[in-house]
């Protein structure tokens, strides 16, 4: 695929980055192999770049001059896809001032900016052995407040929320941030940095568990615009899980956004995965105990319309809160059953669930609920039904 990325006054983007995202099916893994490529542009704005298969793809540029574009195309092998012109948007930005309790400007306060609920929240992400480009290739944008305290963050998408996070001091890596919501285009925004809303929302409450708790980790999810629930920040750029401290028997999170959506996920050595929430972050704080139980887990044995076992047969398997499974194993395929029709769901939360299957020629079809408890191995038995003949 060719073409040629232009400014907003037509002129060459010489200096955008491009690159070319498989699209997936809303809720879908990506396959193992993910296409992912990415393309120089050369002086005039005119790119090349590689397509291996036929499919759907997310064609995006970004660049420090103007706000960013994407186009989805469909690609097909049986005729060359025609020369694509991406025009980057005008630049949008959010600009204000941010102060200090007393009144003075918070000169040298980091301020970083990404779509609210749709990026990780960069808690570790190490802005200073990165650098600027690294940060702004992966979608967050950054800023330093001026010594009048003035900044203006961007470019930023014409429209959506952003996140704001603002770091007094950028050397202490407790990481201690408001974080506030703001519509793109926002001009002369007055953020003052309270030692109260430093802290944020947060969760807290005791830990009851049966054996002694290790390795206390957790994954904090935040409801998106779209009603989806994403992970809030990652450990490192692929893994969700995040160490937690225990202070005698207490657990806590801190610096949430006041007024969003968040659920959490919580998991020991030992034992299995336990879920709090949905609740909303308040900055008086929330209070939930935290059961941590022994692993539990669930077999479903398929079996066809005549009664033998189905290998082969896609699984999916949803929970209260519309959950795959395990909603943080990355890659592969939805589950299938072997060549006895057996499959084994691990790590489950304790809950009620329900399971759907589906056989890949479409010949049959079955779906039914069951409780999974705490420390149990449920099985369940599941027979495909053919579907109504069609005349």
């Amino acid at each position: 695929m060719a073409g040629v990325v232009l400014l907003p006054n037509g002129d060459p983007a010489a200096e955008a980055f491009l690159w070319l995202d498989q699209v997936v099916g809303d809720g879908q893994r990506a396959p193992a192999d993910y296409v992912r490529e990415s393309s120089e542009i050369d002086g005039t704005g005119r790119f090349r770049i590689l397509v291996p298969r036929a499919g759907r793809y997310s064609l995006q540029a970004r660049s420090r001059e103007a706000g960013p574009v994407a186009l989805e195309v469909e690609v097909d092998e049986a005729r060359p896809h025609p020369e694509v012109v991406l025009t980057l948007h005008e630049f949008v930005g959010i600009a204000g001032r941010v102060r200090r309790e007393d009144g003075s400007p918070a000169a040298g306060c980091r301020i970083a900016g990404w779509r609210a609920a749709e990026l990780p929240d960069p808690l570790d992400f190490d802005y200073a052995e990165a650098g600027a480009e690294t940060w702004w290739y992966h979608g967050y944008v950054a800023a330093e407040a001026d010594g009048e305290g003035r900044f203006r963050i961007g470019p930023l998408e014409a429209e959506g929320l952003y996140t704001l996070s603002f770091q007094p001091d950028p050397a202490v890596r407790e990481n201690r941030a408001l974080r506030t919501d703001v519509r793109a285009g926002t001009e002369g925004l007055e953020v003052v940095l309270a030692a109260s809303e430093l802290r944020g929302a947060w969760l807290h409450g005791p830990i009851r568990c049966e054996t002694p708790i290790g390795g206390l980790q957790y994954v904090l999810q935040v409801k998106r615009e779209s009603s989806k629930w994403a992970a809030q920040h990652y450990q490192n750029l692929f893994d969700p899980w995040r160490d937690l401290p225990v202070e005698e028997g207490y657990y806590r999170l801190e610096h949430l956004t006041p007024g969003r959506e968040y659920m959490a996920y919580f998991r020991a050595e030992g034992t299995g995965l336990q879920r709090i929430g949905p609740w909303t972050g308040d900055p008086a704080g929330t209070e939930r105990e935290l059961v941590l139980g022994a692993p539990c887990s669930l077999e479903v044995q398929v079996l066809a319309p005549d009664g033998l076992p189905a290998p082969h047969v896609g699984l999916l398997l949803w929970d209260d809160e519309g959950f795959v499974g395990d909603p943080f194993r990355r890659g592969g395929l939805d589950p299938t059953t072997d060549r006895d029709g057996l499959h084994l769901f691990t790590d489950l939360v304790p809950g009620r669930y329900r399971v759907t299957a589906q056989d890949v020629s479409g010949s049959g079809r079955g779906e039914a609920t069951i409780d999974v408890r705490p420390g149990e191995r449920e099985r369940l038995l599941l027979q495909l039904t053919q579907p109504p003949s069609r005349q």
